[in-house]
């Protein structure tokens, strides 16, 4: 049986980028070579599906 989980990032007014699309906020955020566990989350996960915007920004990112 496989397990389903999703996850996004998101300010705490609910929103997950601003009007122009810009999520600035959420690396801005993040603290310096801390990865929050997605590295032991994508060791466990087989398969992602996400929106084409969000691919586009991620494939952006490389790795």
């Amino acid at each position: 049986m496989s397990i389903v989980f999703g996850g996004m990032a998101a300010s705490l007014d609910g929103f997950i980028a601003s009007e122009s699309g810009d999520l600035s906020w959420l690396n801005n955020s993040m603290g310096k070579n801390e990865d929050y566990g997605f590295e032991s989350t994508e060791r466990r996960t087989g398969a992602y599906i996400m929106g084409a915007n969000t691919f586009r920004e991620v494939s952006k990112m490389g790795g």
